[in-house]
């Protein structure tokens, strides 16, 4: 059995329409193992482990309030650059926003690539193009009790199992949200507050074909059907490979593969973290 991806959804979508996006989006995951996602354990007072962790902090005196935070994109289609701010809650998720907070101040996500576009559903980025850094920060975290909906525009840690959150994230885009990835397991620590115009717009959209990979493109046939009138589209983060990155070979080989097979792939050029009191920027890079 081959390794398992990250993904961001493996049960089945009551409504119709999200039942056929869940069959489609898993041929993605062929020849990788598929697993379901448990809830949070509770602790020895029967209390969930985020609950816990979240009166101990302000018990501490360690609650942590958010942080904010600006990407700077380029290589969107049109070659131009764009800003995406985003703001934490540990209120939400406490050890997920911890555990970004820390990838954030080593600077992990400069240079990343946004490696996997599905409409109307998510963008997907957080593998380092430096093999090195991916490898050195592979230690999976516990998950957090689901605490708000992935709603549009919200960010969670994708996974490929229970307890196995390391640095890959994840963007919802669809207009009404993802909310059968709630029963999953999948926590949003974070959303976007600014510059959602850069990483999904509300539009109809036909999805093209890759000419990389023309046997995967034909599994996303149904985005051609009648439904194509109710799909998002990344309108600015280039969308021309959709699922064929292959994530394996992205933590081997890091932006090297990226950048000779998938040129066109928008990145993360620049972090800042935004100081909350007055305003001010600090270099977010180290």
């Amino acid at each position: 059995m081959g390794k398992a991806k990250r993904t961001t959804g493996t049960t089945k979508v009551g409504e119709h329409l999200w039942g056929v996006l869940r069959s489609i989006f898993l041929l993605g995951l062929a020849g990788g193992s598929v697993f379901l996602l448990a809830k949070t354990s509770p602790d020895s007072n029967g209390k969930s482990i985020g609950a816990s962790l979240r009166q101990r902090q302000v018990k501490e005196g360690n609650d942590d309030k958010g942080r904010t935070f600006k990407l700077n994109l380029a290589n969107l289609k049109d070659g131009s650059a764009g800003e995406v701010v985003i703001q934490t809650h540990p209120e939400w998720a406490p050890l997920g926003a911890a555990h970004f907070h820390s990838l954030m101040d080593q600077g992990f996500y400069k240079d990343t690539k946004f490696f996997r576009v599905v409409p109307n559903f998510m963008v997907q980025w957080g593998i380092s193009g430096d093999p090195k850094k991916t490898r050195g920060t592979n230690k999976p975290i516990r998950d957090d009790p689901v605490e708000v909906s992935n709603k549009r525009g919200s960010i969670s840690f994708a996974t490929a199992g229970p307890n196995t959150r390391t640095t890959q994230l994840f963007v919802n885009t669809r207009k009404n949200g993802n909310a059968f990835l709630d029963n999953q397991g999948f926590s949003p620590f974070a959303e976007v507050i600014s510059g959602m115009e850069y990483v999904g717009k509300s539009l109809s959209s036909t999805w093209k074909k890759s000419p990389t990979s023309p046997s995967h493109a034909n599994n996303l046939q149904y985005l051609n059907v009648s439904i194509s009138a109710a799909l998002d589209t990344a309108d600015a983060i280039q969308d021309v490979y959709g699922e064929d990155p292959s994530q394996g070979n992205i933590e081997v080989e890091g932006n090297k593969y990226l950048d000779k097979h998938y040129p066109k792939l928008s990145y993360i050029a620049d972090i800042a973290a935004l100081e909350q009191a007055d305003g001010t920027e600090k270099d977010g890079n180290n």
